[in-house]
């Protein structure tokens, strides 16, 4: 299993650099650090939409059988 202390260390370095620019979008902060290939798509996509999408997909993870099989294993 991997190490989840990856995961906040990860997401700690993401929120430094973005509130270093907090100008910019999500995904245009994402791309300007070379984590993402440019498109005016993910440019011009808004921080809410990216926030809704997470949401949908926390709950149809929450409903599916796959979760249920990863929680099993716990």
């Amino acid at each position: 299993m991997r190490d989840e202390k990856r995961i906040d260390e990860i997401l700690d370095k993401l929120k430094q650099i973005w509130k270093q620019h907090p100008d910019e979008r999500f995904y245009q902060m994402m791309i300007n650090i070379g984590m993402m290939n440019d498109s005016y798509k993910d440019w011009s996509t808004e921080d809410s939409d990216i926030i809704n999408h997470l949401n949908d997909k926390k709950q149809w993870w929450n409903k599916t059988k796959i979760r249920k099989k990863y929680k099993d294993k716990d």
